[in-house]
């Protein structure tokens, strides 16, 4: 029984003084290290040891397991530890040894050993400093090697107390070192930097920074092996960054230089040049030097309308040789076709990026590469077997070709950068749509004129059934989201255009720039938001000539002209009598000065009719009251007649071939366009407050319907009242007046009954 009782006294002893196991201090230094830390040419780095749940795992067994690292075998006694806390087990790190692994550190890193300060004094109050010191006390750290790695960017500091007794530190053999910093390490007895391809400049801020002790060795002279063609040795980028006046002495005379370019008499091994620099008195920089013997390879281009460019990846900037790993890139002149590419009269295939990787293994080589204008498609581009556009460069290809036949197959996604998309020049053909949608569309040129898809159509030219979606624009000025200039009995018919377009010039429209002669747009809608100097309009930006037309088509986006004339249709008219007939304009708000109307915005003689403007609309921030069918502001139409086809039938649109109405999007779409490709919901100022009549007949209107207070009421009955009332179906408020304040209302939705019509309005 005594005999139990001792053990189990012994057993309850150990468990005091051990506490649970030994800790390692100074832990996060390494942690940051193993995470900066990648595979390179060699091994795999170790992994950060954590524990099951996540946290750090700090136990001694642990940590001394990972290859190359060095703990002390006794306790230390950290200092700044509370009572409690120094009957524990502390070890802490003496090595570090990742010599020769061939790590790679990640891009963006700093490897960095930094000992904390040691006094609780340097702390801000309430600072866990014991804590933080917990994971960051390195004062035993005394070598750390990490020569033979790809390291860039290491920083080495004792702390303001030097307390880190660092002896050796030894980063040779890392070719892309380029940042070193090496402060309050006054134990230091050798730093070794050899063979990392520093300069002067760096070199010697390092020096400056250290305190070798008596005897210490600081091993940098010697910074670099290379290999090169005897006979072409270039010092260009290593004397620039050495500086101004940096002198060359090799310890093999060269037969000839040019500039800095060297030429020796033969192959040899173990020339060592010597740079000085008068700038840096006391200080030189050796390099070994292989200079190889190698046949220089003769790469001979065959090209049709192409370039080809070789760049050496073994040595860049070098000429190539026997041996040499080179990029060979090919790159059209034009929107062309690649037919072939060859290499010694055998086919090899292009990456997506019109690249070929080759591995020089002979003196002589020819490549091939031919391209073409003819069409990658199918089809002959005649009316009765147009080109098939698939794709995007199918797409550039017209351009080739203006005068032919065209079908859209596919939507087309477009993948562009820089100044975006060439709008194609001078289109005489005929470009079907047929109902697809192209997206994407970038075009970044701020100095550009005639913009669009096409930066003019003329000479009896078409585009039709196209649907134009997200699209960025611009420009200067005759800008459309289609295209630039209609002329010469042109046609753009059935077509659909959604993005921005921003001008610092005139003339833009969210379909036509300009639109001349006997051209003709018709069938179209655009919800862009169009910004111009001057002739901003939702679908043209400026018509002319007598026999010019905009026909039976709408613009829902804001149209703003940032000093002249804008029109919810039209911008302006330049000459003759162009005619504008049954257009909407359905925007929420046309801005410009005096001579910005809802259809039409600076106009004296257009043929105007059977055109119609959102009742609400703001029109230079106003509403306007006296619009008709004949002048530039277009007869009202509420939102909710909007939204019904008689109100376009009655005008004569053709709902049986061209034209419905969307579902979600209650305005009409485009039958011969896929309807994913146009709106699937009405734009916000057209939507909420849709008027409800049992005949589906309004006959008053009113605006605003989202209001701080004011609504009017437009063609009330003299003798008819207005009731409001709210969500529960109470009365709020009655009027026979044609102008109701609901100013003293709560913030909310409200009913407005007038004369068997029923708007919703929002209060704000």
């Amino acid at each position: 029984m005594k005999k139990l009782t001792l053990l189990f006294v012994l057993s309850f002893c150990a468990l005091m003084v051990y506490g649970g196991g030994t800790w390692v201090v100074g832990t996060n230094h390494v942690v940051n290290l193993l995470e900066s830390i990648e595979q390179g040419t060699g091994d795999v780095p170790p992994e950060v040891p954590y524990k099951e749940d996540g946290s750090l795992n700090t136990d001694y067994d642990t940590w001394k397991e990972i290859e190359g690292i060095t703990l002390t075998t006794a306790d230390v006694q950290p200092d700044y530890l509370d009572w409690q806390d120094k009957d524990k087990h502390w070890r802490a790190f003496v090595s570090i040894n990742f010599s020769d692994k061939g790590y790679k550190q990640k891009v963006g890193t700093v490897i960095s050993f930094i000992q904390p300060s040691v006094s609780e004094d340097d702390y801000p109050e309430d600072f866990d400093w014991e804590g933080y010191c917990d994971r960051r006390d390195i004062r035993w750290l005394e070598s750390i090697d990490f020569s033979g790695n790809d390291f860039h960017t290491v920083l080495v500091d004792g702390g303001p107390y030097q307390a880190m007794i660092l002896k050796s530190l030894n980063l040779s053999n890392n070719p892309n070192l380029n940042s070193l910093v090496i402060e309050n390490c006054p134990d230091l007895e050798d730093v070794n930097v050899s063979y990392c391809e520093l300069t002067f400049e760096q070199i010697k801020d390092i020096e400056e920074n250290i305190s070798l002790k008596a005897e210490g060795t600081f091993t940098y002279s010697m910074q670099g092996n290379k290999s090169t063609r005897y006979d072409i040795v270039d010092l260009n980028a290593l004397l620039t960054a050495n500086g101004v006046g940096t002198q060359v002495n090799w310890s093999v005379e060269p037969v000839s230089y040019d500039g800095n370019v060297y030429m020796f008499a033969e192959a040899q091994d173990d020339v060592i040049l010597t740079l000085t620099n008068e700038s840096y008195a006391g200080y030189s920089i050796q390099y070994n030097y292989s200079l190889v013997d190698g046949t220089l390879a003769t790469i001979n281009k065959d090209v049709t309308n192409c370039t080809i460019n070789i760049e050496n990846l073994t040595n860049p900037g070098k000429p190539v040789m026997v041996g040499d790993e080179v990029k060979i890139t090919v790159t059209p002149n034009g929107y062309y076709n690649l037919v072939s590419f060859k290499i010694d009269g055998t086919d090899a295939t292009l990456d997506a990026n019109n690249q070929y990787i080759l591995e020089l293994e002979e003196g002589e080589y020819t490549l091939e590469a031919t391209y073409n204008t003819e069409f990658s498609g199918l089809g002959s581009g005649t009316l009765g077997e147009p080109y098939q556009i698939a794709n995007q460069l199918q797409l550039n290809q017209v351009r080739n070709y203006p005068t032919a036949y065209y079908v859209l197959t596919n939507d087309i996604a477009l993948t562009l950068s820089g100044q975006g998309w060439e709008p194609i020049a001078n289109f005489e053909g005929e470009f079907d749509g047929n109902g697809k949608a192209i997206t994407g569309l970038m075009i970044n040129r701020p100095n550009a004129t005639n913009v669009g898809i096409f930066a003019n159509v003329k000479t009896n030219g078409v585009v039709k059934n196209l649907a134009v979606n997200a699209s960025t624009i611009t420009s200067k000025e005759i800008t459309g989201g289609i295209v630039g200039i209609l002329s010469d009995n042109a046609k753009i018919q059935e077509c659909f255009f959604s993005g921005t377009i921003s001008c610092t010039g005139e003339d833009v429209g969210g379909i036509v720039g300009w639109v001349e002669g006997s051209a003709l747009v018709e069938n179209c809608y655009s919800s862009a938001d169009v910004t111009a100097k001057d002739r901003a309009g939702g679908v043209v930006g400026r018509l002319k000539d007598d026999n010019a037309e905009v026909l039976y088509s709408y613009s829902t986006g804001v149209i703003t002209a940032t000093q002249y004339s804008a029109g919810g249709v039209v911008g302006s008219y330049n000459a003759g009598s162009p005619k504008i007939t049954a257009c909407f304009a359905l925007n929420s708000s046309v801005s410009g000065n005096g001579d910005s109307k809802r259809i039409i915005g600076w106009d004296q003689s257009s043929v105007k009719s059977n055109n119609y403007a959102f009742s609400e609309m703001l029109l230079n921030e106003s509403v306007v009251v006296d619009g008709t069918t004949t002048n530039s502001n277009g007869a009202n139409i509420s939102k909710a007649n909007a939204k019904l086809s008689a109100s376009y039938t009655s005008v004569d649109w053709d709902f049986d071939d061209i034209w419905e109405m969307g579902l979600g999007y209650t305005l009409p779409i485009l039958r011969n366009v896929s309807t994913s490709a146009q709106p699937n919901a009405l734009p916000t100022h057209l939507d909420n407050g849709t008027d409800v009549n049992a005949n589906n007949e309004i006959s008053v209107k009113v605006y605003p319907t989202i209001t701080d207070g004011i609504v009017n009421v437009i063609d009330k009955p003299s003798d008819s009242m207005v009731y409001v009332f709210n969500l529960s179906g109470m009365r709020v408020k009655q009027t026979n007046t044609s102008t109701v304040d609901l100013s003293t209302l709560a913030t909310g939705v409200y009913f407005m009954h007038i004369d068997n019509s029923i708007v919703k309005i929002i209060k704000r």
